[in-house]
């Protein structure tokens, strides 16, 4: 994997923790001695945010690479990873604020957030391989393919009945055409043709039906006249 999208992938991770330790400092300030106000706080937990993914992004590599699995597990990239949360957000308080107090308080519910993230991903224990993860994926396509092909026969099968019902309000006969066909991405219904059925004529004085030609009348030359 390209260390761009690892990289990625631990930013919107990351994002997510990010917002956990914002909430945290700012509740913070009703009973721990810290005056850092919450625009500061932001810029904080910004650049450490990005320095933390970027560290770990690279220890996951070193351990996929070691491993030669996607996911090996183990204890080294989560203890490490609550390292660099700790050291990080040490540093970076440190640099904005000079004030050694606050950078411990910042880089102390810093670590808590990143400790209960690890317990709560468990990134110590092994993943799926990339055959098992690729199997996976397409279990899921394919059960989402099912759903989407059972929700369109259920729509078609809707429109059916209101069809079936206009037909038998307009006295029209039943559409006795297949209702389901199989094709090769799933079950469709082939739409239903609807033809009109013109009104019976009434028979006139002649006993012909209003609009027929009479054959009496008809201009050819009969068999057998002289």
């Amino acid at each position: 994997m390209p260390f761009r999208q690892s990289w990625s992938g631990h930013l919107i991770v990351g994002t997510l923790t990010a917002i956990g330790i914002v909430i945290a400092l700012a509740l913070s300030r009703f009973f721990l001695p810290h005056q850092v106000n919450f625009f500061a706080l932001l810029l904080i937990v910004a650049l450490s945010t990005v320095a933390v993914e970027f560290f770990s992004a690279h220890v996951d590599r070193w351990d996929q690479r070691r491993w030669h699995h996607p996911s090996p597990g183990g204890w080294i990239p989560p203890l490490s990873r609550i390292v660099f949360f700790a050291g990080v957000y040490f540093l970076v308080t440190l640099g904005l604020t000079w004030n050694s107090r606050q950078a411990l308080i910042c880089a102390g519910v810093a670590t808590g957030v990143a400790i209960i993230e690890v317990f709560g991903v468990r990134e110590w224990k092994t993943g799926l391989t990339t055959a098992e993860e690729r199997e996976a994926t397409l279990k899921a396509k394919k059960a989402l393919e099912e759903i989407a092909i059972e929700a369109r026969i259920e729509r078609r099968e809707k429109a059916r009945r209101k069809d079936a019902e206009r037909r038998k309000r307009l006295g029209l006969p039943e559409d006795t055409s297949p209702i389901i066909t199989v094709k090769p991405g799933g079950f469709e219904f082939r739409p239903h043709r609807v033809n009109f059925i013109p009104p019976r004529a009434e028979p006139d004085a002649a006993g012909q039906p209003n609009g027929q030609p009479d054959d009496r009348c008809d201009g050819r030359p009969q068999e057998g006249r002289d």
